[in-house]
């Protein structure tokens, strides 16, 4: 379960929480299970988050940092805008990425060793 600060910084908007994690850097964010859908994080500062069980969906992500994140609990970026985030060593586990947009060069299937496509349109088709 997200911790309730981390949500309520979170809420005051991408810059407030990229202060806070400036000001913070030993605290690790814990946002597992939150409910951010069509959400405007643009620039978000994301590195190192656990995210596990974040709804993310239609998320503005463009120019994120998730580098780091932990993303093992069905994270769903599903249809997210991803365009030029920073996405190096993330843990991508049983995560929606299906009609996420990424930059034009970026192809996750084939440059991501730990990449495991998922969608849940695939487990309500069994």
């Amino acid at each position: 379960m997200a911790n309730p600060e981390h949500l309520k910084i979170l809420i005051r908007g991408v810059q407030e929480w990229n202060i806070w994690r400036k000001e913070h850097p030993g605290i690790i964010p814990d946002l597992r299970g939150a409910y951010l859908i069509r959400e405007y994080l643009v620039g978000i500062d994301f590195s190192g988050t656990r995210l596990e069980g974040t709804n993310l969906e239609e998320a503005q992500l463009r120019n994120s940092d998730i580098r780091d994140a932990r993303f093992d609990g069905e994270t769903r970026f599903y249809c997210a805008d991803l365009r030029g985030a920073k996405y190096d060593n993330w843990e991508i586990c049983k995560t929606d990425v299906s009609e996420a947009i990424f930059d034009e060069s970026t192809d996750i299937d084939e440059e991501h060793p730990d990449y495991e496509y998922y969608s849940y349109e695939n487990e309500e088709g069994m």
